[in-house]
């Protein structure tokens, strides 16, 4: 039986991804057994770069009920969580997010606000002196850089930038991380799987509220040419997930801007909680907050 299984919420970013299959890699390197595992699919930039590395990582519904413990990596959130989850389980949580409910969980909780939960495993390695290896490394690296917009997002701190630059002399394929953001502004998709890719919903002061995001190269342009089939991916995710407020934030990283687009209802809520002002069911603002930080101050707005 192995003793950890490491795994993130259910569709993980890359940022999950990435330190799912890194963490288990140290402590496995630290004399404990440990496999990564995802539960359901990776997102696109995350599958790209697994499939680049000729790296799979097992469903961790296949290997759950044959461990002892599990290690929670980007994730501090019951409701983000699969089911199949024993809580009793989860002896460590290591996550980044200023919104996380890791007091619900018994296990030892690392919570420290850095703009990537992949900072926290590079820094583990480093701190220890614990080798890496070469796909860790990259895996880190380009999580750190996707979850802080190429290190251009409010979130990012000096912990990132160092974490990168170490983990940059580990790996030899310097232009992995354009090649990620080729694939995070790729639009041939379907409008609906674009706005989904990265989206899920939770319960802010009571209310169940979905949030979308988009980061990526020419992100206002596909806003601008899409605004009304991305309001009515919008309303069937409002009807199907009987959601209170739904929207999407996404950025424009070539304008180092934010466009929000959200629901009628769901206008006033952002404008006082973000000081935006929308024309029509879109605003604009130049401070390009990730959704990590939208979800604070509109949980205070609804409180």
């Amino acid at each position: 039986m192995t003793e950890f299984l490491v795994t993130s919420y259910s569709n993980p970013d890359l940022d999950g991804t990435a330190c799912s299959f890194a963490y288990a890699e140290f402590l496995r390197k630290n004399n404990k057994e440990a496999e990564p595992g995802l539960f359901g699919k990776p997102d696109d930039e995350a599958k790209f770069l697994l499939e680049k590395l000729n790296l799979k990582i097992s469903s961790s519904l296949d290997l759950i009920e044959e461990v002892n413990q599990i290690a929670l990596v980007d994730a501090s959130n019951l409701e983000w969580l699969n089911q199949s989850i024993d809580k009793s389980k989860i002896s460590q949580i290591i996550d980044h997010r200023e919104h996380n409910l890791s007091e619900e969980f018994d296990g030892e909780s690392q919570i420290e606000l850095v703009g990537a939960a992949a900072t926290l495993i590079a820094e583990k390695f480093k701190n220890s002196e614990v080798e890496i290896s070469e796909e860790s490394a990259e895996l880190l690296y380009c999580a750190i850089a996707d979850n802080t917009v190429d290190f251009q997002a409010n979130v990012t701190t000096k912990r990132d930038k160092d974490a990168a630059d170490w983990l940059e002399n580990k790996f030899s394929d310097k232009n992995v991380l354009q090649e990620i953001f080729s694939v995070k502004s790729d639009f041939d998709k379907p409008v609906s799987e674009k706005v989904k890719n990265d989206y899920y919903n939770t319960n802010l002061a009571g209310r169940k509220v979905g949030i979308a995001q988009i980061e990526a190269l020419g992100a206002e342009k596909f806003i601008e040419e899409n605004s009304e089939e991305i309001l009515s991916v919008m309303w069937r995710l409002k009807q199907r997930e009987n959601l209170d407020h739904v929207f999407l934030t996404s950025i424009d990283i070539r304008e180092e801007l934010n466009i929000f687009t959200a629901l009628e209802q769901s206008k006033k809520i952002l404008e006082n909680a973000l000081n935006l002002q929308f024309k029509n069911n879109k605003a604009k603002d130049s401070r390009m907050l990730l959704r990590k930080e939208i979800i604070p101050k509109v949980k205070e707005e609804l409180e």
